[in-house]
């Protein structure tokens, strides 16, 4: 709707329309039949269906007989003025033990009523399925044209095509990065542990989460399953195996990628230091944290202006709708940490702490190494529907390069702190909206989760009268390989005499 009206009018079609809604399900495990329910937030009815077996018995009304106990409900249950509704479809069903009716109606001073001067074929639609002879099913919707939706849909193949290309330069670090570790495991040269905590961490919080969603689980899950293999499928696939892989994914980006930041920047602080309580207690940490906020505040604004200009110029963005879904959690700020996190340590882990160092190591150019991870990274995010299609991987690319050259400069912390509080304030917009107070408190939290370090950090100085030093912290002093020549006098000295 709104590539054909502007945004303020398509946001009002929907909302005096259609609106937003909530979702209800019942059903018996093991059995085909059940009901669905979605109720607008206002307290009207979006839809409901009583789902039956095809073959389930049921009496066969004729045709007359079935539109009549349409019409009846719409009119009297639902409350609709007959005469403003114009039949535009239907279909009969001849089904093993009965027949089925389905009815469709158009409004017909839609474009009256909502103030539109321009027709469009867009309308709006509700319908009835007669199963037997009950009323089992109610849908009303706003019916967009076919034409609309192919070039909507062949504007966004464009920006999947450029998704992909970035895609692919992505899997392609990650796979040098496989690489990278094979070859320096075998000196072991690898800081597994801080690789396995990241992972850990991480594919505790997927769990959790798969756990948190599973009233969204039971939405779509097939109701032919029996409540067993249900629980027993959603525990062994999400919570156990998709948080595995995701939490191994992590492992092998900080594991490979930690090795070129360690060699190519010897006076940052080590990866593995940053956030120990040595590093919480150190200028670098302190200044690396108000500098991460600090480019919170200002890519916010950068993105504002630059959309600003882009909608000036003839640049297009749909409106973004919040993952209401959230509020149907069980503790709704799980999502808000794990999408916080996630796309933090995995993006800046692939297309900073890696592809950086590594591409200026292997092109000789700071500047490629700076341009080419901004650029591949700007491309992964093509896939928005953000119109021209390239227009976010200018938007993304262009931040790239000022977060790359943050990192050259402060090293990796302020990068991941800018990225996890600009993901987790979007993600707990809603739970900031919320008037809950449990609501907004945990969203603030996750929002600000890093000032929680940054109060421990202050608190340190005061205590201590200063801050400790980072120099014993830092890359060059990061290393357990010891040279051959040192191998060598170890061995030599190694006491063999029996007393």
């Amino acid at each position: 709707l709104e590539r054909h009206f502007d945004a303020e009018t398509a946001g009002r079609l929907y909302n005096d329309n259609v609106g937003y809604y909530w979702q209800y399900r019942w059903f018996k495990p093991g059995k085909k039949e059940e009901f669905n329910v979605q109720l607008y937030t206002t307290g009207g009815m979006h839809m409901f269906d009583h789902v039956i077996p095809d073959s389930a018995y049921g009496d066969s009304l004729t045709r007359d007989q079935a539109f009549e106990k349409a019409r009846f409900y719409i009119t009297g249950t639902l409350g609709f003025e007959r005469d403003e509704w114009e039949l535009m479809e239907e279909k009969e069903t001849d089904r093993p033990n009965r027949y089925d009716y389905y009815f469709e109606w158009e409004e017909k001073d839609f474009y009256e009523k909502n103030n539109l001067e321009e027709k469009t074929e867009t309308s709006h639609r509700i319908s009835i399925d007669i199963r037997g002879s009950e009323v089992a099913e109610y849908h009303e919707w706003i019916k967009h044209p076919e034409i609309w939706e192919r070039e909507y849909a062949n504007l966004r193949s464009h920006n999947g095509l450029l998704g992909s290309i970035g895609g692919f330069f992505l899997n392609l670090t990650g796979l040098i990065i496989v690489v990278v570790i094979l070859l320096r495991t075998r000196k072991k040269d690898v800081r597994w542990k801080t690789a396995l905590t990241y992972g850990g961490v991480l594919a505790v919080l997927f769990a959790l989460n798969s756990l948190n969603r599973f009233p969204e689980t039971l939405i779509w899950v097939d109701s032919s399953q029996s409540l067993f293999t249900l629980i027993l499928s959603k525990i062994l696939y999400d919570v156990i195996l998709i948080s595995c892989v995701n939490g191994f994914f992590i492992s092998l980006t900080i594991a490979g990628a930690e090795v070129y930041y360690r060699d190519q920047y010897p006076a940052q602080v080590a990866f593995r230091n940053i956030f120990t309580v040595s590093g919480l207690k150190t200028k670098y940490f302190f200044n690396s944290a108000i500098l991460g906020l600090t480019l919170t505040a200002l890519f916010f604004a950068y993105q504002t202006l630059f959309y600003l200009v882009s909608n000036y110029l003839g640049g297009w963005s749909p409106t973004e709708v919040r993952n209401i879904n959230a509020l149907g959690t069980y503790i709704p700020w799980v999502g808000v940490l794990l999408w916080g996190l996630y796309p933090a340590v995995s993006e800046e882990g692939l297309s900073r702490l890696f592809s950086i160092p590594f591409l200026q190591k292997h092109t000789k150019s700071t500047f490629i190494a700076v341009f080419l991870s901004a650029l591949f990274w700007g491309l992964a995010h093509a896939g928005y529907p953000a119109q021209p299609f390239y227009i976010r991987v200018v938007e993304v690319g262009l931040g790239g390069i000022m977060i790359g050259i943050i990192f050259l400069r402060f090293g990796i912390l302020p990068a991941l702190i800018w990225h996890f509080t600009i993901d987790a304030v979007y993600g707990a917009m809603i739970l900031l909206r919320s008037d809950n107070a449990y609501m907004f408190a945990s969203g603030l939290l996750c929002a600000g989760f890093f000032c929680l370090p940054l109060v421990y950090s202050i608190i340190s100085y005061l205590k201590n009268g200063g801050f400790i030093s980072s120099d014993p912290l830092v890359n060059a002093l990061d290393t357990e390989i010891l040279s051959e020549e040192t191998e060598k006098e170890q061995d030599e000295a190694i006491i063999t005499t029996d007393y």
